[in-house]
């Protein structure tokens, strides 16, 4: 039910999911320790791989903007990729970091939901904690983002009044 809430939903304003054909996908930002930075998840179909765009993506402020992305890719049993997606903080920004040593995952229906802890600037200044939740169908080659837990409106404690 979480998966499918998640897909449902649809991404939040505040992340961008892309195609891989942007400078920010470049092979050239995956960084070492490679055995944390690239992480497979649903017996291998899906591969989701930490980039660093570097010191020049950042600008001259230390808070301007964040150069971590994300791709998402899902492959066949052959090991092909069929799919591909890069997911920023905004389109065109990076997150300012991220824990992958926390990232985990779960799998409901065919989806399998990862959520990992991430850092976002806000309003070029302000340094913000969040989890990003990314649901991955590798069913429909689909990848959707969003900043909150989805909610089950089934859920007995759920508050009517927010």
């Amino acid at each position: 039910m979480k998966a499918a809430l998640l897909l449902a939903a649809g991404p939040a304003a505040a992340q961008a999911v892309g195609d891989c054909d942007g400078p920010a996908a470049g092979a050239q930002h995956v960084y070492a320790p490679f055995e944390a930075t690239i992480r497979d998840f649903a017996g291998g179909a899906i591969r989701v791989t930490a980039l660093d765009e570097g010191p020049d993506a950042r600008g001259s402020s230390m808070m301007n903007r964040g150069a971590y992305h994300l791709t998402v890719t899902i492959r066949r049993e052959d090991g092909a990729v069929t799919d591909c997606a890069l997911v920023s903080a905004r389109e065109g920004e990076g997150f300012f970091g991220m824990r992958m040593g926390e990232i985990a995952a779960s799998e409901d229906a065919g989806i399998t939901v990862i959520n990992l802890p991430v850092d976002e600037v806000l309003g070029g200044d302000m340094l913000v904690a969040r989890t990003l939740y990314l649901g991955v169908d590798p069913g429909a080659g689909t990848v959707q983002a969003a900043y909150e837990a989805p909610v089950d409106p089934a859920a007995p404690d759920r508050d009517e009044t927010k």
